[in-house]
């Protein structure tokens, strides 16, 4: 199982950093699979509001032809320093933008990558916005932890 990191950008005011999996075969557009959970779950984004959401890391896969979804929610982390900032993490699951229809909560290889990113953001990050903050080049961000050879996929 590998990713493709996709970068990081606002939906509907919240901060996202996005993965593909390998083996994601839809022809929709990351950003198109997200806006379907939003758009099928119109109190998400009041919801992960209220919960104090600081930014959102979304791992994109498929499953039997659908569109699924982790979307990882951290807390607690805005205002501190990075060094010291210990997330809370919640998360949600869907397929095709609907929530709880899958019986996992994730797989081995996107708990490595959400560790990776949490290591980025503690030891190479000045900030929050720091973190978040990952320009593209050719689709591919900028910036961003070093995933083992084993999770890149090769496009």
């Amino acid at each position: 199982m590998t990713f493709i990191p996709k970068g990081q950008g606002m939906i509907h005011g919240l901060d996202f950093i996005v993965y593909i999996h390998h083996s994601y075969v839809s022809m929709r557009g990351h950003g198109e699979v997200i806006e379907e959970v939003f758009d099928k779950n119109p109190q998400l984004k009041e919801n992960l509001k209220k919960v104090g959401t600081d930014y959102c890391i979304a791992l994109i896969w498929g499953q039997d032809g659908a569109d699924c979804v982790d979307l990882w929610i951290y807390t607690d982390v805005k205002d501190k320093k990075q060094t010291e900032a210990n997330p809370d993490m919640d998360v949600l699951i869907f397929k095709d933008g609907e929530l709880g229809k899958i019986p996992r909560t994730t797989c081995g290889q996107s708990v490595i990558v959400l560790g990776l990113e949490e290591q980025y953001r503690i030891i190479d990050c000045q900030s929050l916005n720091d973190y978040l903050s990952r320009p593209l080049l050719d689709g591919r961000p900028t910036r961003g932890p070093e995933l083992p050879e084993y999770l890149i996929t090769k496009e």
